[in-house]
């Protein structure tokens, strides 16, 4: 880290925890937690880019884990809220 990075989430997960990445441009890639590279507490890092398929101009905004067991999804919810004040609900389902 340096010394303008914040920790802003934390969360412990297994190697098949699937990781859900939201972008600044309303999309959400799916990724399980093994696919991201290991590195120790002094190595700089991976961009994210290199991971995920980001256009030009795109951001990911916010991480959130899943249950490991698809079959919890179906019990799941996904709240969006724009600074327009639109609201919705999305289910969690296996696509």
């Amino acid at each position: 880290m340096k010394d303008e990075d914040i920790t802003t989430q934390i969360f412990v997960g297994s190697t098949h925890t699937p990781l859900l990445f939201f972008s600044n441009h309303g999309k959400v890639y799916r990724l399980k937690l093994y696919r991201l590279p290991v590195g120790n507490p002094q190595s700089k890092g991976k961009p994210i880019i290199n991971i995920l398929p980001l256009k030009a101009g795109e951001t990911i905004t916010n991480i959130m884990p899943m249950p490991e067991d698809e079959k919890e999804w179906d019990d799941l919810n996904i709240i969006f809220a724009t600074k327009s004040g639109n609201v919705r609900r999305n289910d969690c389902y296996k696509t």
